[in-house]
């Protein structure tokens, strides 16, 4: 598990945590239009070169947990999640050691069991598998990566696909599977989706029905984390705006846009 940090240290702080495949460096352009905030980027256990295995979504939160205590890094005015982190920002919310004072979700991923979750399992595991294979020839997976991300994602992407060991893969892919989203947070929700990302309707049934309050925000033509990867100003923008109000106390209903 590593810890990037970004911009004005003694700022108020952003948590990020990343996607499967992902490290804390593909927020790197995005941190760069937030100069005046201080970004605490985190890489999963699995991913990075450390060898340290992904052991399942508790014991993880918990490492991460110690991890940021041990920095006296325990409060945030938001927290970023972006697919497979939107579990982990959830669940670090819920964390009586870290207070954080927002959440702010990327990328729609199962909030809830689905009845056909063992059929997905064995999906996941071969498409990953075929992923992790691949990222051992760096060339021709960061080419075809990069037919979809631009900036330093195709990179970081394939460093952590030729990290990641089975065991790690098969308890991602618990975590995935085997997650469901329950009530109990206090903190306002935003959430981001592009129009064309698979498990949207799910997901968003779910989010509303547990936390009604959430401002749910489409962007159009955008699949899943390509808005983030594209626009990294304007994603910023929306942080910022978020951050903001939080300090503000506002708390607007669901809005979908």
């Amino acid at each position: 598990m590593q810890i990037i940090e970004y911009g004005n240290k003694t700022a108020p702080s952003i948590l990020y945590i990343p996607g499967l495949f992902m490290s804390g460096a593909c927020f790197e352009a995005i941190a760069s239009e937030l100069p005046k905030m201080h970004l605490v980027c985190v890489t999963l256990n699995g991913h990075d070169s450390s060898g340290e295995p992904y052991e399942g979504l508790n014991e993880e939160v918990h490492k991460l947990v110690s991890h940021l205590e041990a920095r006296q890094m325990t409060e945030y005015q938001l927290v970023v999640g972006m697919s497979l982190g939107t579990i982990f920002a959830v669940e670090l919310a819920r964390q009586e050691e870290l207070k954080i004072e927002r959440i702010f979700l990327d990328g729609a991923v199962n909030f809830y069991q689905s009845k056909s979750r063992k059929a997905e399992a064995v999906a996941m595991n071969l498409i990953f598998g075929r992923f992790m294979k691949t990222s051992k020839r760096p060339e021709k997976i960061i080419r075809n990566l990069s037919k979809s991300f631009v900036g330093n994602w195709p990179q970081e992407m394939q460093r952590c696909m030729a990290n990641m060991t089975q065991k790690s893969k098969k308890m991602i892919i618990q975590t995935l599977t085997e997650y469901r989203l329950q009530a109990g947070l206090k903190q306002p929700i935003y959430c981001l989706y592009g129009n064309k990302e698979n498990n949207l309707r799910q997901n968003v049934e779910v989010i509303k029905k547990l936390y009604p309050e959430t401002e749910i925000e489409f962007v159009e033509g955008y699949g899943h984390l390509e808005y983030a990867n594209r626009n990294p100003k304007e994603y910023a923008e929306k942080l910022i705006k978020t951050e903001q109000e939080g300090k503000n106390g506002e708390n607007r209903r669901t809005a979908i846009r």
